[in-house]
């Protein structure tokens, strides 16, 4: 079937990689052989700090599984997937692991501990108010809901901060390649600032489908025009057709 060639191909693409030295194919081609074999199709939510990208989660899912409030920033990723009864998970490594590149994944890298907590405490821990263990740091968090939008495999990744990411990890290419879509949120109240133009046109280098969510449109009344605003400047990048898909809430 066409899934197994397409394993095969990658398999084949690994190889070749590999015997030129090419480590960088190699990671990529790993998020490849991963998403073939989960059917599964994740949604990052990506934005800096503060954007609502928590909010717009928990809006989605029409649950308060990520953190919102001010004083509480979402640290680690946190994956919402369907369950059939609300589960909230930690995934924890211990302190002298050796630092891995790319992004710490919550389903693709394998954990040292994962912890099941309570559902209501889930952001306290995402955040990093709690530590769970002396020796370990958590690395990521999973949220288990019944919701029917869920229900055939949608997962929604909630990503702390991109700089913090960058920051904590070296690279921002690790997350990328295993999204099938990315949601980039910013706050209505003013124009793409130019780090967010940077994060944006990394997004697109490596995930092709994104769409740009402008958030807190109850909190600014002139909201409209800086829609307009981010369209001009999504076209001056060259990608029209995000232009066009960019959403307002």
């Amino acid at each position: 079937d066409w899934t197994a060639t397409a394993t095969q191909l990658v398999a084949r693409t690994t190889t070749l990689s590999r015997a030129q030295g090419r480590d960088d194919f190699v990671d990529r081609l790993g998020h490849s052989r991963r998403r073939l074999a989960d059917p599964s199709v994740r949604v990052l939510v990506v934005g800096e700090f503060k954007q609502g990208k928590s909010m717009l989660v928990n809006a989605l899912v029409n649950a308060p599984v990520c953190p919102v409030d001010d004083d509480i920033a979402t640290a680690v990723p946190t994956e919402v997937a369907y369950g059939e009864q609300p589960r909230a998970f930690v995934l924890l490594r211990r302190n002298d692991d050796p630092p891995r590149s790319g992004w710490e994944s919550t389903t693709h890298v394998a954990t040292t501990l994962k912890r099941e907590v309570p559902m209501g405490e889930l952001g306290r821990y995402t955040s990093g108010s709690i530590v769970l263990e002396p020796d370990h740091h958590i690395v990521g968090a999973q949220a288990f809901i019944p919701r029917e939008m869920l229900r055939t495999g949608l997962v929604l990744v909630d990503t702390p901060e991109w700089a913090d990411v960058l920051d904590a990890h070296g690279c921002h290419h690790g997350v990328l390649p295993t999204a099938d879509a990315v949601l980039l949120v910013s706050d209505a109240g003013s124009e793409f600032s130019a780090p967010e133009m940077t994060l944006l046109r990394q997004v697109l280098s490596a995930c092709p489908t994104v769409l740009c969510v402008q958030s807190k449109t109850d909190l600014h009344a002139d909201w409209r025009s800086v829609v307009d605003v981010n369209r001009a400047h999504l076209e001056q990048i060259g990608e029209r057709r995000v232009g066009k898909e960019c959403e307002d809430l």
